[in-house]
């Protein structure tokens, strides 16, 4: 009784899939070969301080979002837009890298460097002026969920900070410990043509550390993390947050 149904349904479908990509999905793919760059794209600060196998730019918003999640009702913001924000403030650096005060760039030219960047990936979604003038919003701090997005982001890097202390306290290899002669190796290695590869991050990170002259630090002393944790301090103003960073720093291992 039900074949006429699914006959229908399944006729339905085919002619669906033969409508061209293009414009079932205009811009949809560029948007997420973006998204998967980030899984590829290490966090330079991570790189620069030697730590070893350094958690992505996606690794990274996607715990960003999931203290949205959590923390935005109890400060009574709009949550759904605060996922918004925190998937998307990353995704410039599919394009140009995760750049840093290491880089010497200027707030100005790193934020026309973000902005043209995220402009470009959106810009074939039907929803794409939205969405840019979402992420626009929270490259300004425009908005209570920009300003929390902000914190947020860099509360998660001092729980990282945190991880990566205690998973190497008490070792010799606080980070990746390296030489530097091993450093520039590697680094020369990451200057070989883009040919070469096939990860798709691997462009990215490359260009990364030419900026840096193929160097990674290689720090084993202790107190290598102090740098995340005041920074990550300085931009928190939310008392919640605040709070939550204080329980962190209580867990950091003797240093």
């Amino acid at each position: 009784m039900y074949q006429p149904f699914l006959n229908t349904r399944l006729k339905a479908v085919v002619a669906a899939l033969a409508v061209s990509e293009a414009s079932v999905f205009p811009g949809l793919i560029e948007v997420l070969e973006a998204a998967g760059q980030l899984k590829q794209t290490q966090r330079a600060g991570w790189v620069r301080v030697g730590i070893a196998h350094p958690e992505s730019v996606a690794a990274h918003s996607y715990r960003v979002a999931v203290l949205a999640l959590l923390l935005g009702p109890r400060l009574g913001l709009n949550v759904e837009k605060l996922l918004r924000l925190a998937l998307l403030h990353d995704l410039p650096e599919a394009r140009v890298g995760d750049l840093t005060p290491a880089d010497r760039v200027t707030p100005r030219d790193k934020h026309a460097l973000e902005s043209t960047a995220f402009a470009e990936i959106v810009g074939g979604l039907p929803e794409g002026p939205a969405l840019d003038a979402l992420w626009r919003e929270y490259a300004a701090n425009a908005s209570p969920e920009a300003r929390l997005v902000h914190q947020l982001d860099k509360l998660e890097m001092a729980l990282q900070a945190l991880e990566y202390e205690r998973a190497t306290s008490g070792t010799s290899k606080a980070v990746s410990g390296k030489s530097e002669v091993q450093s520039e190796e590697t680094g020369a290695r990451n200057q070989e043509s883009v040919g070469e590869s096939q990860e798709p991050g691997d462009e990215t990170n490359r260009r990364w550390r030419r900026r840096r002259g193929g160097r990674t630090a290689s720090r084993t002393a202790a107190g290598w993390a102090d740098e995340f944790w005041a920074s990550a301090r300085a931009a928190l103003s939310e008392p919640l947050l605040i709070a939550l960073y204080e329980h962190l720093s209580a867990l950091r291992p003797p240093r």
